[in-house]
């Protein structure tokens, strides 16, 4: 095999330059909690595979951006690498943002523990957690999450109505329901979009 022709090292100044253009690392703020840590272990196993990505291109970005100084033999070149490697870790960070923050349509069974009906516009849960709903259950397979829907005068309502007699039927009854229902990754509440009895 022959070797690659190598390239004059560049000057100082293009050097210089080079550390410059080398943009700190920072963790995107939409993968980072409220106290400024990047998350670790409570990333949805769907995502699981992006994050790892964003760690490894985290990682070896630093090296990366050496390669290209070590190997760039003018300023543009230079400028080309550089904005390669970090268009990289930017493009993963944007898949993961994504994942993270797009619903997802589950499907739960379980007997209700909590039902709670109340007035237009209380919603349920913590600020970073809250859903707008007047109906919530929680189930005993669920436990520590929420589901609800809306009891408003809109195209839902009477869908909305039916399910809340079904849901109160099972839960006097002490019956398991089966429930679909959005919710976001490493979220505990979610909005209800179907439910029907699932035996006794």
């Amino acid at each position: 095999m022959s070797e690659l022709a190598c390239c004059e090292p560049l000057s100082l100044d293009v050097r210089e330059t080079a550390l410059s253009l080398m943009v700190p690392v920072v963790a995107s703020p939409s993968v980072i909690d409220n106290g400024g840590i990047a998350r670790e272990a409570t990333v949805a196993n769907d995502c699981k595979a992006l994050q790892d990505r964003v760690d490894q291109l985290r990682s070896e970005l630093g090296d990366r951006r050496a390669e290209c100084v070590r190997e760039s033999s003018d300023i543009n070149e230079l400028k080309a690498c550089l904005a390669a490697a970090d268009d990289e870790l930017r493009r993963a960070e944007q898949a993961l943002n994504q994942c993270l923050t797009t619903e997802r349509l589950l499907q739960t069974s379980g007997k209700i523990t909590f039902l709670l009906v109340q007035n237009v516009g209380a919603g349920f849960g913590p600020g970073d957690d809250f859903i707008d709903v007047e109906a919530v259950i929680q189930l005993d397979t669920e436990p520590g999450k929420a589901f609800g829907f809306t009891l408003r005068k809109d195209d839902n309502q009477v869908a909305h109505a039916a399910m809340l007699e079904v849901l109160r039927d099972a839960f006097n009854a002490g019956t398991p329901v089966t429930i679909d229902f959005d919710i976001r990754p490493n979220k505990q509440n979610g909005s209800i979009v179907r439910v029907f009895r699932s035996g006794s």
